[in-house]
């Protein structure tokens, strides 16, 4: 069973995840291509997408927003993530997204991410957002800074590297 529509761009919809959606988050979570620059840089275990998948329901029922599924209207499609959610030690909202491989260099994740952050401001009022990233993702960093988010710090998690970056409204 799928969601309402919560954003919608051009190309997509974006909508809530559900119970019912397992592998669709395994299918990116899962997935080695898109993991590789993302958390420790290994694919979850199906285990660890379950747990992720609660996050997300848990993480609606709290805040009333958070990751939410990227839909292509072409054939309705669920092609990757995109929200903001509240993350442990970290004290503003986080900005995040994800794209199926087969889906990357599309403009995907400008469009969606661009919808995201202008809802995030006018919808959910939020003032300043923040994104987590690998040093090493160039792609995602240089997509942040073209949705206009700027370069904070570099902090540890997890004993790994993460740069911070800041959007104010």
């Amino acid at each position: 069973m799928n969601s309402p529509k919560i954003i919608e761009t051009d190309r997509t919809y974006l909508r809530a995840w559900t119970k019912d959606d397992f592998n669709l988050v395994n299918s990116i979570f899962g997935d080695p291509d898109v993991m590789a620059n993302i958390g420790n840089g290994k694919p979850l275990s199906t285990g660890q997408v379950s747990l992720l998948l609660t996050f997300f329901l848990d993480h609606y029922k709290t805040y009333g927003f958070g990751p939410w599924a990227v839909v292509k209207k072409e054939n309705m499609e669920v092609i990757g993530i995109n929200g903001i959610k509240y993350l442990p030690n970290f004290s503003h909202p986080d900005f995040g997204f994800a794209f199926i491989k087969d889906e990357w260099s599309k403009g995907f994740g400008f469009e969606t991410s661009t919808a995201v952050l202008q809802y995030a401001q006018q919808n959910l009022n939020l003032k300043k957002i923040g994104a987590t990233v690998s040093p090493k993702n160039i792609p995602s960093k240089k997509l942040l800074e073209k949705l206009g988010l700027k370069y904070h710090e570099t902090v540890t998690r997890d004993s790994l590297p993460i740069e911070v970056y800041y959007l104010k409204s």
